[in-house]
């Protein structure tokens, strides 16, 4: 790390400097699905939660600046709306209404442009994200329904006698205005991981689905390395 990054990070929390880990312009690997899941539990610490946003505006207001888009920034905006897209799902409900009160950031993301020709495929992915989250954000019932459905996928994956890959439950689950009522409460796998989980049953009352993707979450940033 050189003096003047060092110099950046002083005065900087943890929240911010895990996000700018999740969205910094190395393009050799991406964040990795601990450090999102981690992220989306901060999403519901409403201290960390503003910390996360004013990282993600920044990324997301450079991107909007046709005047930035360098290689480095196509790679940031990408990642950015990698992120995003993962808590949308995952995250708070807070992170879901804060992303609405900013849709413009990624409506002109939409016509995204960058004169750099070897990023072209890249310029592609972020016109095909942001038109993905454009969509979930506009479209209530759309998102909850993501939304449950990965609950519900997650859940499913402890369910004895049930492959992995079996979705067929995502027919019968029920409505989002509906609590869950379950009577037992396993620890979820996140689906971007491929590592297995203990389980620990626990006994439960009803549960609405953000306290429910909030225990999930949870559960997996406390199962960590």
């Amino acid at each position: 790390m050189s003096f003047f990054k060092g110099l950046r990070r002083v005065g900087q929390s943890t929240t911010q400097l895990k996000v700018k880990q999740a969205t910094d312009s190395n393009e050799s690997y991406g964040a990795t699905g601990t450090l999102m899941n981690e992220l989306s539990v901060l999403t519901y610490s409403e201290k960390s939660a503003n910390e996360i946003y004013e990282v993600i505006r920044k990324r997301l207001m450079n991107g909007s600046s046709r005047l930035k888009n360098s290689h480095d920034s196509v790679v940031q905006v990408l990642k950015t709306l990698t992120l995003i897209e993962y808590l949308l799902y995952n995250g708070s409900e807070e992170f879901v209404l804060w992303m609405r009160r900013h849709l413009a950031y990624i409506e002109a993301l939409k016509d995204y442009h960058c004169s750099n020709d070897k990023d072209k495929s890249k310029v592609k992915q972020i016109k095909s994200l942001s038109e993905d989250i454009s969509k979930n954000l506009k479209e209530d019932d759309f998102l909850e329904k993501r939304r449950l459905d990965i609950i519900m996928f997650r859940s499913s994956i402890s369910t004895p006698g049930r492959k992995s890959t079996d979705n067929s439950h995502l027919n019968n689950r029920q409505p989002a205005s509906v609590p869950l009522d379950e009577d037992i409460l396993p620890e979820f796998k996140s689906v971007l991981q491929t590592r297995s989980l203990d389980l620990q049953r626990r006994k439960s009352t009803k549960y609405s689905t953000d306290r429910v993707r909030y225990l999930a979450t949870l559960a997996e940033e406390d199962d960590g390395p």
